[in-house]
């Protein structure tokens, strides 16, 4: 019962609350960095060009976090870290001249 207790007095405490979030923030950052080598392009399965600009997932993920489906180098674009980090890939892919998939 004395852990419920603590447990139950931490989730009021807004300050607790507080560098939780943005302990959870600072992760999801640090993973982006982790996750993803930013030098290189993921090419997507089927797609080459939109625009006028070739079709990327993102950054090309490190192979021990995902690893290509197809012919060992294309992506569908759905894999976990292109979803999780939706965002950021698509800003990378504008930031670099490419065009992203819909």
């Amino acid at each position: 019962m004395k852990n419920a207790t603590k447990f139950k007095a931490a989730v009021k405490s807004p300050a607790i609350l507080m560098k939780t979030l943005v302990c959870l923030v600072i992760i999801y950052i640090l993973g982006w960095f982790i996750l993803f080598d930013r030098s290189q392009p993921s090419y997507l399965f089927d797609v080459e060009y939109s625009d006028g600009k070739k079709v990327v997932a993102g950054p090309l993920p490190r192979e021990w976090a995902a690893r290509p489906p197809y012919h060992g180098s294309f992506f569908v674009g759905n894999e976990w870290p292109f979803t999780l980090y939706s965002y950021f890939c698509k800003k990378w892919a504008e930031a670099h001249g490419y065009s992203t998939f819909s």
